[in-house]
């Protein structure tokens, strides 16, 4: 083994070895319970994780409620967090409906929020996911 095969295997296995902790933080968390609820022709995937006071989590556009990784572990610790991948994001795909807006989205969140047995949720929303949360929050303020 000449001396650059020898700093490349060095370096393999640092690289491999340290990089374990942080693929182990970056591991989904399995959920509590999960399904499908259909809302004006979207079939809407969600995932529940933890018990407590409901925290609907709404994440941002291009990604899926798994962009939220251990925050919502740490949410889950203490909230009954709900976790809905968006129209055309993630697990949901775009139905029926194929072009993606944020009010379609809103009044759809309110059906979800209904359909899973809540009264009123707290909703937690990343960019694209803040504005299904505000839209949701301006069509149906008795719901949050």
């Amino acid at each position: 083994m000449n001396r650059y095969s020898a700093a490349a295997f060095v370096a393999n296995a640092v690289v491999t070895l340290g990089a374990g902790p942080l693929a182990d933080a970056q591991q989904p968390v399995a959920p509590d319970s999960s399904g499908y609820v259909a809302a004006n022709g979207v079939n809407y995937w969600y995932e529940i994780h933890g018990k407590g006071e409901p925290l609907l989590l709404l994440h941002g556009g291009l990604f899926s409620t798994g962009m939220f990784g251990p925050t919502l572990a740490k949410l889950a610790e203490s909230r009954r967090v709900i976790g809905v991948d968006l129209h055309g994001h993630g697990h949901t795909a775009l139905g029926e409906r194929q072009k993606i807006d944020l009010v379609d989205i809103g009044r759809d969140l309110a059906v979800v929020v209904q359909k899973l047995g809540l009264k009123q949720t707290d909703v937690m929303g990343y960019s694209f996911g803040a504005g299904a949360a505000a839209q949701l929050a301006f069509q149906h303020p008795e719901l949050v």
